[in-house]
């Protein structure tokens, strides 16, 4: 029988993502500035209803790789998802753990010509999303593999819904809606399809403030998880 793996983004997915609220950790007032989204709590809580279910937060965090934020550690940014995790854990939204990549893409740093980066940081990894790094974590922690896993990946950008396709499993988008009544509702939206295991993927449709809802083709999950194999083997 498959575990039902689930990995869910942090920032822009489980709490707020704004301009105010980049880099967290940082500031040394970072605990002041994170802020759970709308039925967030909720939708963890139905999601903790699956048998058996693995909840694991995974996020990029390209801040640890920027030389302008000391305070930033890889450690501080550990620190930070552990209190988010801790957060929600106080209103019975409980995640089995959290995985986090600290590196920058050498395109990223181009694309902050004023911005100063730890060189060692600066490269192509493959913890990186749409990566496949942070979900084998995620198994490895579960004792499970690939074939034997069905596996969800929500968050609030492409990348994240790459992910799961990336191993032949479903991505749901819970954002980017620009109104936190409509990303409330598209949480909703995404654990009630997760958790019947239906095998969609939730998408934003443009122009419209409800979502898309697009099946996902078996043979191509299937065909993604062949090509995963020799990866997760190899890792």
């Amino acid at each position: 029988m498959k575990k039902t793996l689930i990995c869910i983004d942090r920032d822009g997915t489980l709490i707020h993502d704004t301009r105010e609220h980049l880099f967290l950790g940082r500031d040394n007032d970072w605990q002041e500035q994170i802020g759970i989204l709308p039925h967030v709590v909720e939708g963890l809580r139905l999601l903790n209803t699956i048998a058996g279910v693995g909840i694991y937060m995974i996020t990029n965090q390209a801040g640890v790789a920027i030389s302008d934020f000391p305070l930033l550690t890889e450690e501080r940014a550990h620190e930070v998802c552990r209190y988010v995790l801790a957060v929600l854990k106080g209103e019975g939204a409980n995640l089995a753990g959290h995985f986090l990549c600290p590196h920058a893409t050498p395109e990223y740093a181009a694309r902050k010509p004023t911005t100063n980066f730890h060189a060692h940081l600066v490269h192509d990894c493959h913890c990186l999303k749409p990566g496949l790094g942070m979900v084998f974590n995620a198994l490895q922690a579960e004792g499970i593999t690939p074939d034997n896993a069905d596996l969800y990946v929500i968050g609030d950008r492409a990348s994240d819904v790459q992910t799961a396709l990336n191993l032949g499993g479903t991505g749901a988008s819970s954002s980017p809606l620009s109104m936190s009544r409509e990303k409330a509702a598209r949480w909703q939206k995404c654990t009630l399809e997760i958790t019947s295991m239906s095998r969609k993927t939730c998408l934003p449709r443009r122009n419209s403030s409800s979502p898309a809802c697009l099946s996902v083709s078996a043979n191509r999950g299937h065909e993604k998880k062949r090509d995963r194999r020799a990866q997760w083997k190899s890792d």
